[in-house]
């Protein structure tokens, strides 16, 4: 009986409220009412009874439903009266034009016309609505991990040598160099996305933000054999964040090579609805300062457009965020173009790689808080300890626009 009385109380206290003030309506009311009367109810029972008028509570209670039932009756009822027209969100009929004034008669000042009724917005569909569905099937893709493209990494990057050939260890997140899928030109959105995939959320006008991700190496992927991938979906979770509803979409892949899996990795892909509130970037940019370093693993990186080009092509990146300078400022709203997650990421390990050659790398997470633009020194930044070493990419702006540490076996 409670449980049918709740719930068609909040469904009947809603309905008489318009939506500017349901809340306060519903709430302020219920509030008094149950501290008036729900309050009181003890103190009055008590007091009768001592008193020796016990009966007279009950009918002190009947006269209480009876007011709940006298007030049911000059309840006004929604269907028939609405509350929207009285309040004038939503014109419910247009307004008659107005008529053209006499000819013969000239105006003295310009006729009265009243404002326009401002139409309610409807509210948007929570982001979970549109995903309760979704449930991708793993796919499985493989590669013959061939040295191609860790020796162009490594040209990139002005290594000395490539960092591995046929038979060597693939260094931590070279991965991201294999089961690359290059989609027809089709498939692309105007931002250079592709406009639909099986790990891509189906929300409308959909954005999409690298936020960071973990990995696990149980052995390392060794170059020149043939591996598989396994990708599935391993999280979907909404958050509120400051700038409006967010999505956060953790796709989870397993490496195997000879049967045996050799590392899993998560990537943890933030999405949101729209464009959200504009973010905060830099006006200019100073291709001349350089970040102050910390620790005692150092690597500084100059980038410029070809390097950004070169590392989208070696990764099947066509986000135009990253070449198209015109898009980048006029649609975006960066100042220059974006340097890539990925790459950030690479050099951080890549400190791991250079300065202790001899560790393995037994897990690994990384975390990307603020983008860096094209021009801006890098400065990867490490600091080890006996099983660990904690990471960071910084500019003389931010002193840390990626973060990562590193477990060692």
């Amino acid at each position: 009986m409670r449980g049918g009385y709740s719930t068609l109380a909040a469904i009947i206290k809603a309905e008489m409220f318009p939506t500017k003030v349901r809340a306060l309506g519903v709430g302020l009311p219920h509030a008094l009412v149950t501290a008036t009367f729900g309050g009181l109810t003890e103190p009055i029972a008590l007091a009768l009874k001592k008193g020796g008028h016990e009966t007279v509570f009950f009918w002190y209670v009947t006269a209480c439903i009876g007011l709940t039932f006298l007030a049911t009756l000059v309840v006004r009822e929604p269907s028939r009266t609405s509350l929207l027209e009285e309040t004038g969100a939503v014109p419910t009929t247009p307004a008659p034009p107005t008529a053209a004034p006499p000819t013969t008669a000239p105006l003295t000042c310009p006729p009265h016309r009243s404002p326009p009724h401002k139409e309610e917005k409807p509210m948007p569909a929570p982001l979970a609505s549109y995903v309760e569905s979704w449930q991708p099937e793993r796919v499985t893709d493989e590669d013959a991990l061939q040295p191609g493209p860790a020796a162009a990494l490594s040209a990139l990057l002005d290594l000395p040598d490539t960092a591995a050939e046929s038979g060597d260890p693939l260094p931590p997140l070279w991965q991201w160099l294999y089961f690359l899928h290059w989609a027809p030109q089709q498939a692309l959105g105007p931002d250079g996305h592709l406009r639909d995939a099986r790990f891509l959320p189906p929300i409308p006008d959909r954005r999409r933000m690298f936020a960071g991700g973990r990995c696990e190496i149980i052995e390392p992927l060794r170059l020149g054999e043939p591996a598989e991938r396994v990708s599935s979906l391993a999280a979907v979770t909404p958050k509120q964040g400051r700038s409006g509803e967010l999505l956060f979409v953790t796709e989870r892949q397993e490496f195997r090579q000879k049967g045996r899996t050799c590392l899993v990795e998560e990537q943890d892909i933030v999405y949101r609805s729209g464009d959200g509130s504009a973010p905060q970037h830099p006006a200019a940019l100073d291709d001349s300062a350089v970040p102050e370093p910390e620790g005692p693993w150092q690597l500084r990186l100059h980038t410029d457009e070809t390097l950004l080009f070169r590392f989208s092509a070696l990764t099947a990146n066509a986000h135009r965020i990253h070449y198209d300078t015109p898009y980048v400022r006029d649609v975006e709203g960066y100042p220059g173009l974006v340097v890539h997650g990925p790459l950030l990421a690479l050099l951080m390990l890549d400190l791991v790689r250079t300065n202790a050659p001899e560790r393995q790398v037994r897990s690994l997470s990384y975390r990307l808080h603020r983008p860096a633009f094209v021009g801006e020194h890098l400065l990867a930044d490490g600091t080890p300890t006996d099983d660990h070493a904690r990471l960071r990419i910084a500019t003389h702006r931010e002193p840390r626009h990626a973060t990562a540490e590193v477990t060692f076996a």
